[in-house]
């Protein structure tokens, strides 16, 4: 409901352009899934909460990819915003929502089945987003204004040059896998922590 209220809540958005606008940013597609996973997780119940379940395995990339919605926002571009940046729907979106999803994925999810392989899974959905946006770049998609051709300026090569786009997709991957490892190495630190108490 969080992720609901804060895509929601600014009334431009609620136009159909401002509708199409919005479903070019990665904050929506991710804010959006996690709405999607949480209401699926509400009714599996327990069955979605074991370890390597189809759910789980779901819930671990979203987690990576908001945590990537997080940093990226606060990092490059509340900065350099000339908007508020303590809006319901900002905070929403872009803290509110990743954190909660990173505490309901360590307190609900059981540990155990991380893959090192769901580690560079992880960054498909992140890959897939940017895909989708050259794509809307190549079709002449814009966002607002005719020279809005991109919906962040970390992808806008004719502002920064390819080379800087380059190194960005470059950290943006780099922080996708960094923190797949980081809760690979949480969940293998969980599962042999309950394999202990369990032994006792």
């Amino acid at each position: 409901m969080v992720a609901v209220a804060g895509v929601f809540t600014t009334p431009s958005r609620l136009s159909f352009q401002g509708l199409l606008n919005m479903s070019m940013y990665f904050t929506i597609w991710t804010n959006v899934a996690a709405v999607g996973l949480f209401a699926a997780a509400l009714m599996s119940g327990r069955r979605s909460q074991q370890p390597g379940s189809v759910l789980s395995r779901l819930f671990l990339y979203l987690t990576i990819s908001l945590v990537l919605v997080c940093v990226a926002y606060w990092a490059l571009l509340a900065p350099t915003s000339t908007s508020s940046l303590w809006t319901f729907s900002n905070l929403t979106t872009h803290l509110v929502t990743p954190l909660l999803l990173i505490v309901y994925y360590f307190k609900y999810f059981r540990p155990g089945a991380i893959r090192h392989k769901d580690v560079y899974l992880s960054a498909l959905f992140p890959l897939a987003y940017l895909g989708a946006v050259f794509i809307g770049y190549l079709a002449g998609y814009t966002y607002g204004s005719r020279q809005d051709l991109f919906p962040y300026f970390f992808l806008d090569y004719r502002t920064i040059g390819w080379g800087w786009v380059g190194i960005y997709i470059a950290a943006i991957c780099g922080i996708v896998i960094g923190t797949a490892y980081l809760i690979r190495h949480s969940d293998r630190h969980r599962a042999r922590t309950l394999a202990l108490a369990g032994s006792r």
